[in-house]
């Protein structure tokens, strides 16, 4: 069996994250907002050149036109050859638990600024806190998404409904429904229940992100803090799926020196590790799994 990966990168800003503590910043302007962008865009786009990989990046679509200079970075990427897929209009956690209306302005919103202001048809969508359930997923498909990676680890699922079930308030927490089965390579998701497959093909694919040992996540937030013997364990553990989907954070590539980082979010593993820590380890990861594997976009292969 041939092995393929590919990389997505969640645009999620400082803002995005103090918000998942439920922390609202008061010092953080649009310049800073727009610095961010620019600094961590640019950051990301000299590591994949070096690594030769065009790679997915899932936008929040009402950040990323408040400035024409976040709008000149995305564009930048695209025309360097990257993806832009749907990461909602607003960011919402919970995403599965509003009504029908709201969910369809998240999805609906963000597709048609994607579209108008960057000529992109796009394809891809990622949900907030993986919030995903099979009326998302439906409503996905009648906007026109071609595929879905929400389908999250069960052990996150049971960890985000422990702690909203005991109403912990330091986190917005939107769990939706994990893959009970947690299926390892992509599939056409039920109409009735997007846990299983549907017998008959539909117009949207599900991309489940990767688990090691069946229900450890796979992705950089999890390995930043790992040693890299572990890590490479970890992605050896990996071999079940057909298709790796390796999921990143573009606040992953913001530096503790150069940039400003509100103090609320300071202690956030995405942040404390310095930039040379974090991109070189990044490097390290994403050239072992290279070396096991073929790369490929879903975007290309839809």
């Amino acid at each position: 069996m041939i092995r393929e990966y590919t990389i997505h990168i969640d645009v999620d800003s400082p803002i995005v994250l103090a918000d998942f503590y439920n922390i609202k910043l008061e010092n953080f302007s649009l310049v800073q907002l727009e610095k961010f962008y620019i600094n961590s865009f640019n950051r990301m786009l000299d590591l994949f050149d070096e690594l030769n990989l065009k790679v997915t990046f899932f936008c929040v679509a009402n950040e990323i036109v408040k400035t024409e200079k976040i709008k000149e970075i995305i564009k930048k990427a695209i025309d360097k050859g990257h993806f832009i897929a749907n990461h909602t209009l607003n960011h919402p956690f919970g995403l599965s638990e509003l009504d029908d209306t709201n969910i369809k302005n998240e999805i609906r919103m963000a597709n048609n600024i994607l579209r108008d202001e960057f000529n992109v048809n796009v394809k891809g969508f990622r949900t907030p806190g993986y919030s995903i359930n099979t009326n998302v997923l439906n409503i996905l498909e009648d906007e026109g998404i071609k595929y879905d990676s929400s389908s999250a680890w069960p052990i996150y699922h049971v960890i985000f409904k422990l702690l909203k079930l005991f109403r912990y308030s330091k986190m917005k927490i939107g769990y939706g429904e994990t893959n009970l089965f947690f299926k390892k390579n992509p599939y056409f998701p039920n109409f009735k229940n997007w846990q299983i497959s549907s017998k008959i093909d539909r117009n949207i694919v599900e991309y489940p992100l990767p688990s090691s040992f069946h229900f450890l996540p796979c992705y950089s937030n999890f390995h930043i803090g790992l040693p890299y013997f572990l890590i490479k364990n970890l992605i050896n553990n990996t071999k079940t799926h057909k298709q790796l989907v390796y999921l990143v954070h573009a606040i992953e590539f913001i530096d503790l020196d150069e940039d400003y980082i509100p103090k609320e979010i300071i202690s956030h593993p995405h942040i404390s590790k310095s930039l040379n820590y974090k991109i070189n380890k990044l490097k390290k990861i994403i050239s072992y799994i290279n070396s096991k594997r073929n790369y490929f976009n879903i975007e290309n292969q839809l």
